[in-house]
């Protein structure tokens, strides 16, 4: 916090709310509010999605069709473009001043990291790449220390100052995105029996033998821990998700190969073995037999 103060205190205050700006680039904005007065309440909007952090005291906030919430020190509040937000700062006085602080980031910016990160997670369904507004985050350690480093950096007088801005800008979009796609999932299954959880995880496997699935992707996607998902699975299964999984691609590698014309690669490639060795040695211990000698075999029963 002393950090803090000291960029926060290099003017007196003179207005019932003094703003400043602390540092301005093409993509972000970011501004420091101070008071040392009791305010009932006051208005704010900013063209740009905003993030709003306490630094020090309570504010009181309501935005839309929200109602009031109290809102402390070190949590954060995600609001969109253009959202009024009426404001007070009960408990502020001259020995304990209310401080906190906005980053404005351009749609542009937010776009940038949302195409970047398509390109990395093709599978995502495009509604997971949504910053959602007007939300709440409390608690929040990760987007607590980007804040501060940002702080940090703004104090700074480097020569790359604004390359390591980008950086955490982008670090801070891409954590937000993901706290979003867990609180979206979250609410998705909150009603949902276990059951419908282990048939969206099968469904889910289905329909991607042919890629790289694990035990933390399906778990995720249910929006479980790993254990309690391997858990009931097995419970459920009477096997592991990996035996599961293995047990479904060799069904269809056993299709494939009544082809006469499909090589052993080929089909474990298709079925998600991306070492052949480790193919024929799941494929013999579920069919008892090798693929070379389970392709031969239906040959003759077709002939």
């Amino acid at each position: 916090m002393a950090l803090i103060s000291k960029i926060i205190n290099k003017r007196r205050i003179e207005l019932l709310i003094e703003n400043k700006t602390i540092y301005r680039s093409d993509s972000v904005e970011f501004q420091i509010f101070k008071t040392n007065q009791c305010i009932n309440q006051f208005l704010l909007k900013f063209n740009r999605l905003t993030f709003v952090y306490i630094l020090e005291g309570k504010m009181i906030m309501r935005v839309d069709k929200m109602k009031p919430f109290t809102f402390l020190t070190g949590e954060t509040f995600i609001v969109s473009s253009n959202e009024l937000m009426y404001i007070g700062l009960p408990e502020a006085d001259s020995d304990h001043p209310a401080r906190f602080l906005t980053l404005m980031v351009t749609e542009e910016k937010v776009s940038e990291v949302i195409n970047a990160l398509k390109e990395e997670q093709p599978k995502r369904n495009d509604k997971d790449f949504v910053i959602g507004c007007n939300f709440h985050l409390t608690n929040n350690r990760p987007i607590q220390k980007i804040i501060h480093r940002l702080l940090y950096l703004f104090s700074e007088n480097h020569p790359s100052k604004d390359v390591f801005v980008d950086f955490m800008v982008k670090e801070l979009i891409i954590r937000v995105l993901k706290i979003n796609i867990k609180k979206k999932c979250h609410e998705s299954f909150t009603q949902s029996k276990v059951h419908d959880r282990l048939s969206y995880a099968v469904q889910h496997i289905h329909q991607n033998l042919d890629q790289t699935l694990t035990i933390k992707e399906l778990s995720e996607k249910v929006c479980l821990s790993e254990s309690h998902f391997y858990r009931i699975f097995k419970e459920k299964f009477k096997m592991s998700p990996i035996d599961f999984i293995n047990k479904e691609r060799i069904k269809r590698a056993s299709l494939l190969l009544q082809n006469p014309n499909k090589r052993i690669k080929e089909v474990a490639l298709q079925c998600g073995f991306n070492n052949i060795s480790y193919f024929i040695r799941v494929f013999k211990k579920i069919k008892s037999m090798t693929p070379r000698a389970y392709q031969m075999s239906t040959q003759n029963s077709h002939s």
